[in-house]
């Protein structure tokens, strides 16, 4: 038998989710400032709006990769909630494996439609609130 979580646990939880969406949603953000030409065939920026475009991906990787866990996390015992946490619990591994299979560009670009679909997913879910 479960027993009931504590409500500060929970609530916990939930500002920790809040804050993991909100940095992934900042930085996805800041990720829209052009690549520099340079930075594209060596890696390296070379104007400021290439270094925020940069500094942004470093930021929005790990957090668009914990923000679905964390999302969950906050949802369990939920039943209300239940489908979408299983959602949850499917993008990031989902999003891992695409980044890590070498399929050059097309993963990188499945992987942001995995990320874009949770985001979509969890907008769809919160209207009906």
């Amino acid at each position: 038998m479960m027993r009931p979580r504590p409500a500060r646990s929970r609530h916990r939880e939930e500002q920790i989710d809040a804050a993991t969406i909100a940095l992934a949603g900042a930085a996805l953000a800041a990720s829209a400032f052009p690549v520099d030409a340079t930075m594209i065939d060596t890696g390296d920026p070379s104007t400021w709006h290439g270094w925020i475009h940069g500094t942004a991906f470093l930021v929005v990787l790990p957090a668009i990769l914990a923000a679905p866990v964390a999302t969950a996390l906050a949802l369990r015992g939920d039943t209300r909630w239940r489908p979408l946490g299983r959602v949850c619990l499917a993008a990031t591994p989902a999003m891992i494996t695409l980044l890590a299979v070498p399929l050059r560009n097309a993963g990188f670009f499945l992987f942001l439609a995995v990320a874009l679909g949770w985001i979509a997913a969890l907008a769809a879910r919160l209207r009906r609130v």
